[in-house]
């Protein structure tokens, strides 16, 4: 009676995948990283280009005064002589000079970034061949 009493399950036909579908998928996903990569390596060579050679400039993220030399000299005679310290490079200089590697680093982070997208994506299309 009990047995009667109770609902019975029936398996539910489980959905699957096609392979052929997943190596679409896959393809798909390969190809996105990979144009990605590209695109990353690109722009970043581009604005590598552009601001070495002076089209545009580096962005502003430090402000630092130059290093000065001290010119003040002591004689053996205990006479000091005190003149004003000389800058080695002018500010603008030194900042330019600062600013425009540090923007080099970013995009040299940012071209390998791309340059390891790109490899997974190929990766992944070259999974597909095999």
């Amino acid at each position: 009676m009990q047995s009667e009493s109770l609902p019975t399950l029936t398996p539910q036909p489980q959905v699957e995948v096609s392979p052929k579908k997943q190596f679409n998928l896959e393809k798909v996903f390969g190809l996105i990283l990979l144009f990605a990569g590209i695109i990353m390596i690109s722009i970043s060579i581009l604005l590598i280009f552009r601001v070495l050679t002076g089209v545009q400039k580096p962005p502003q993220v430090l402000n630092i005064e130059a290093p000065t030399l001290p010119t003040s000299h002591q004689f053996p005679e205990g006479v000091t002589i005190e003149l004003p310290e000389t800058k080695i490079i002018p500010d603008e200089l030194y900042n330019g000079v600062v600013n425009i590697g540090l923007f080099y680093l970013l995009m040299m982070f940012i071209a390998s970034s791309g340059a390891k997208f790109a490899d997974i994506g190929i990766k992944l299309m070259k999974k597909i061949r095999d």
